[in-house]
């Protein structure tokens, strides 16, 4: 599900690029997992879709969509699923912002960002807790423009997943570490 997810990403990435409000249009996977906690680790895998607004040469904002698939333990604190460990289906929305070092000029420039947003899944993440989650990451990484039309993204991102209270009593959250590869439709401008 999540290769025909990406195609249809890819397909549709360029005609939301020419928004005007967004001049920016990013499609990436990020692949991950969480450290041991009370409810065990999961692994994280999401197809993302980002919209963005280059506000210098330097520095974006914008949101992003991710259609996730949280490989976790069935069964968590009151909940009795069985032994064993299922696939979750989740959805997450976020705000980001991004800032670029280097030259503008330069082919491959570092940045740091930060992102924070909702997150809706089929089942309780992490098991017996919740199924509205929020997400906020922060991570480090590289762009490659080989042309002016497209670009390569790469990094790291450190994660933390929890209710936010939602359910006080049950809030372990999951703190999770990804590696983000992806395409760049529009690069940041020079």
């Amino acid at each position: 599900m999540l290769r025909r997810l990406a195609i249809l990403a890819l397909a549709i990435a360029p005609v939301f690029s020419q928004a005007q409000l967004f001049n920016r249009t990013n499609v990436y996977g990020t692949a991950g997992k969480s450290m041991t906690g009370r409810i065990g680790q999961a692994d994280i895998e999401a197809i993302n879709y980002e919209l963005g607004h280059a506000i210098s040469p330097r520095t974006e904002f914008g949101t992003t969509v991710a259609l996730m698939n949280i490989h976790q333990r069935k069964s968590g604190y009151d909940e009795q699923l069985g032994v064993g460990s299922r696939n979750v289906p989740a959805i997450s929305s976020a705000l980001f912002v991004r800032r670029h070092f280097g030259s503008e000029s330069a082919r491959i420039r570092p940045f740091l960002e930060l992102s924070s947003g909702p997150m809706y899944s089929r089942y309780r993440v992490p098991a017996g807790t919740s199924r509205v989650n929020f997400i906020s990451q922060g991570g480090v990484g590289v762009t490659f423009r080989p042309s002016e039309r497209y670009g390569v993204i790469a990094g790291w991102r450190f994660g933390h997943i929890s209710n936010g209270g939602i359910e006080a009593d049950k809030n372990p959250g999951y703190n999770i570490n990804v590696v983000v590869i992806g395409v760049q439709f529009d690069p940041m401008p020079r």
